[in-house]
Protein backbone atom coordinates (compact mmCIF):
# COMPACT_ATOMS: atom_id res chain seq x y z
CA UNK A 1 0.00 0.00 0.00
CA UNK A 2 1.47 3.27 -0.73
CA UNK A 3 0.30 6.94 0.72
CA UNK A 4 1.59 9.57 -1.88
CA UNK A 5 1.92 13.16 0.02
CA UNK A 6 2.66 15.89 -2.13
CA UNK A 7 4.99 18.43 -0.45
CA UNK A 8 8.18 19.75 0.18
CA UNK A 9 10.90 17.38 1.96
CA UNK A 10 10.82 19.21 4.87
CA UNK A 11 7.08 19.48 5.48
CA UNK A 12 7.55 15.04 4.56
CA UNK A 13 9.80 14.71 7.18
CA UNK A 14 8.27 17.21 9.65
CA UNK A 15 4.60 15.12 9.45
CA UNK A 16 7.07 11.86 9.13
CA UNK A 17 8.75 12.50 12.64
CA UNK A 18 6.92 15.06 14.95
CA UNK A 19 2.82 14.03 14.00
CA UNK A 20 3.07 10.37 13.21
CA UNK A 21 5.86 9.18 14.96
CA UNK A 22 4.65 5.98 16.77
CA UNK A 23 2.48 4.87 13.24
CA UNK A 24 5.59 4.62 11.68
CA UNK A 25 7.63 2.90 14.20
CA UNK A 26 5.67 0.26 14.19
CA UNK A 27 6.23 -0.71 10.79
CA UNK A 28 8.36 -0.19 7.44
CA UNK A 29 8.35 2.44 4.94
CA UNK A 30 10.20 3.92 1.85
CA UNK A 31 9.79 7.81 1.91
CA UNK A 32 10.48 8.75 -1.79
CA UNK A 33 11.01 11.96 -2.42
CA UNK A 34 11.11 13.19 -5.96
CA UNK A 35 11.96 17.01 -7.14
CA UNK A 36 12.55 18.61 -10.05
CA UNK A 37 16.36 16.99 -10.58
CA UNK A 38 16.71 14.58 -7.66
CA UNK A 39 14.92 11.95 -6.30
CA UNK A 40 16.34 11.28 -2.80
CA UNK A 41 15.15 7.86 -1.31
CA UNK A 42 14.76 6.46 2.59
CA UNK A 43 14.08 3.27 3.88
CA UNK A 44 12.93 2.84 7.17
CA UNK A 45 12.69 -0.10 9.66
CA UNK A 46 11.04 0.35 12.83
CA UNK A 47 11.31 4.20 12.71
CA UNK A 48 15.25 3.91 11.72
CA UNK A 49 16.68 5.11 9.05
CA UNK A 50 18.51 1.94 7.82
CA UNK A 51 18.98 3.05 4.07
CA UNK A 52 19.48 6.77 1.90
CA UNK A 53 20.35 7.22 -1.29
CA UNK A 54 20.21 10.59 -3.26
CA UNK A 55 19.87 10.36 -7.48
CA UNK A 56 19.98 13.36 -9.72
CA UNK A 57 17.40 11.80 -11.74
CA UNK A 58 14.07 13.81 -11.37
CA UNK A 59 10.51 15.11 -12.65
CA UNK A 60 12.44 18.09 -15.05
CA UNK A 61 13.97 14.08 -16.53
CA UNK A 62 10.29 12.84 -17.35
CA UNK A 63 9.09 15.96 -18.77
CA UNK A 64 12.21 15.82 -21.00
CA UNK A 65 11.10 11.90 -21.86
CA UNK A 66 7.60 13.36 -22.78
CA UNK A 67 9.01 15.79 -25.30
CA UNK A 68 11.21 13.66 -26.48
CA UNK A 69 9.22 11.29 -27.37
CA UNK A 70 5.35 12.73 -27.99
CA UNK A 71 7.17 15.86 -29.88
CA UNK A 72 5.61 17.76 -27.29
CA UNK A 73 6.75 21.38 -26.16
CA UNK A 74 7.80 22.24 -22.47
CA UNK A 75 4.87 23.06 -21.14
CA UNK A 76 2.29 20.47 -23.05
CA UNK A 77 4.81 17.95 -21.80
CA UNK A 78 4.68 19.13 -18.10
CA UNK A 79 0.93 19.65 -18.13
CA UNK A 80 0.83 16.00 -19.36
CA UNK A 81 3.00 14.73 -16.52
CA UNK A 82 1.00 15.92 -14.07
CA UNK A 83 -2.52 15.41 -15.42
CA UNK A 84 -1.95 11.99 -17.33
CA UNK A 85 -2.96 11.32 -20.52
CA UNK A 86 -5.00 8.43 -22.36
CA UNK A 87 -2.07 8.34 -24.95
CA UNK A 88 -0.18 5.10 -25.33
CA UNK A 89 2.81 6.29 -25.95
CA UNK A 90 2.83 8.36 -22.97
CA UNK A 91 1.97 5.21 -20.92
CA UNK A 92 5.06 3.32 -22.56
CA UNK A 93 7.28 6.37 -21.48
CA UNK A 94 6.19 6.92 -18.32
CA UNK A 95 6.23 3.04 -17.42
CA UNK A 96 9.88 2.93 -18.66
CA UNK A 97 10.84 5.79 -16.71
CA UNK A 98 9.25 4.21 -13.63
CA UNK A 99 11.00 0.84 -14.05
CA UNK A 100 14.41 3.02 -14.72
CA UNK A 101 14.05 4.07 -11.40
CA UNK A 102 13.12 0.77 -9.59
CA UNK A 103 16.00 -0.28 -11.67
CA UNK A 104 18.90 2.26 -10.24
CA UNK A 105 17.11 1.94 -6.74
CA UNK A 106 17.56 -1.78 -6.66
CA UNK A 107 21.27 -1.61 -7.89
CA UNK A 108 21.72 0.00 -4.33
CA UNK A 109 21.33 -3.15 -2.80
Amino acid sequence: MFEIVENSRTDILFILYRTEVNYFNEKNYLLADCSANVLRLMVFKNGDIVYSKEQHIGGNNLTNDIMLNLGKEYDEAEMMKIKGSNDDIYDMVVKTFLNNYASEFLRSF
